[in-house]
């Protein structure tokens, strides 16, 4: 058997089993591409938002004095590039959707990481992957909406440790989508960080009685009232 033969049977090895599953180690074929912007009517606009902005003492967020877990709700734009095949052994025409399973979530400090107290800079340990189910599927020329909380109340109360502080610290929110292709193979996302500017009592508007803000309030801007319902 000649050299060139065994080259060619080794590759041709290699080719079957990467086929049979695995990993699939390209973190863009499912892409994080950014978070939406959302209007004043609370529907989505064509544009990305660039950052975000969360009022640490906004009063909607509070259970009681004191009890307060603020948290930050993101639309994330997810891609599946990865363009549908046909598996001759299954004849499974789907074996690149993807199934999310979870979003793997950490943090750090941006800007004015020497205002946190030792407390407050200790969020840079936590890690932590939230569960989801989702299929996004191969082939599509369109991208999909995913709405997580990226950064939870249990991260937000820590932060209100900063008070007033607050004002000068930016939060790096960092997340990678993880599942597997329905084909078998492990597959994760790029990772994708999403810069959060705090502030301490920013956001808060004073709506009459039985109204409440609209969208997502205390986040991004300043919330209008909606409508008293009759």
């Amino acid at each position: 058997m000649t050299r060139l033969t065994i080259a060619v049977l080794a590759a041709g090895l290699l080719i079957v089993s990467l086929g049979m599953g695995g990993c699939v180690d390209n973190n863009r074929s499912l892409t994080i591409m950014g978070n939406k912007m959302v209007d004043d009517s609370c529907s989505m606009t064509e544009f990305y938002l660039l950052s975000g902005l969360l009022d640490l003492d906004y009063t909607g967020f509070c259970y009681s004095a004191g009890d307060c877990e603020p948290y930050y709700q993101t639309s994330l734009i997810i891609r599946n590039a990865m363009q549908e095949t046909e598996d001759c052994d299954t004849c499974n025409l789907h074996t690149w959707d993807v199934m999310v399973e979870g979003i793997e979530l950490h943090y750090r400090f941006v800007e004015g990481r020497d205002f946190a107290s030792a407390d407050v800079q200790a969020i840079e340990d936590w890690e932590d992957e939230l569960p989801l189910s989702v299929v996004f599927e191969a082939g599509s020329s369109e991208n999909k909406i995913l709405g997580v909380v990226v950064l939870p109340g249990a991260v937000g109360e820590q932060l209100r440790l900063l008070q007033e502080r607050a004002n000068d610290v930016v939060i790096g929110s960092s997340m990678r989508l993880v599942g597997s292709t329905l084909g078998g193979s492990r597959i994760e996302s790029n990772e994708f960080t999403f810069p959060i500017r705090l502030c301490w009592g920013c956001l808060n508007v004073t709506c009459p009685a039985g109204v409440e803000p609209k969208c997502y309030p205390g986040q991004d801007s300043p919330q209008s009232c909606s409508e008293e319902s009759n």
